[in-house]
């Protein structure tokens, strides 16, 4: 998988194959001057690998090991079931945004237009590469409609009819 200067490459773990992979890299940095920033560069392995494979891997690679979940391009990438904790993120971005903005100078259509056009931007990538659990839309619709409508005594003054 690639997109722009990022990239996700699977290869079986052998040796022969990291050797091959760490040679290839060599060939690209040798061909086209750029070099690979071995430092934000890791691999990630099974769970059940052994610790002296693991290393060997590393030493070969010349990175180092990490464990799912990672972020790739905004997205968490990880394996069994959708957790909610993998959103957190994006509940955090949403809610950084609305502390810059002031609810109470804002119009109703300001404040739309920041909803539309600002915040339902945000998770959108990520709703595109997978389905958010429901716990995760739920907060995400509650932080807009708070937002839109306001809130009196940490409740909100009016709710939104689907």
């Amino acid at each position: 998988m690639a997109f722009a200067d990022d990239i996700v490459i699977f290869v079986n773990g052998s040796s022969g194959s990291l050797k091959a992979l760490s040679e290839v890299l060599q060939l690209y940095q040798d061909g086209s001057e750029q070099k690979i920033n071995y430092s934000k560069s890791f691999f990630v392995t099974s769970k059940h690998c052994r610790s002296g494979r693991v290393a060997a891997m590393s030493q070969i690679l010349a990175m180092q090991c990490t464990t799912l979940p990672f972020r790739y391009l905004g997205v968490n990438m990880f394996t069994g079931r959708n957790r909610t904790h993998y959103y957190q993120h994006l509940l955090e971005k949403i809610d950084n945004k609305l502390l810059g903005w002031q609810r109470k100078l804002l119009s109703e259509g300001g404040r739309l237009t920041l909803i539309k056009r600002v915040l339902t931007m945000i998770p959108m990538y990520t709703m595109a590469s997978v389905t958010l659990p429901k716990h995760v839309v739920r907060s995400l619709e509650a932080k807009l409609a708070n937002f839109f409508w306001g809130s009196f005594e940490g409740k909100p003054k009016r709710h939104w009819v689907k």
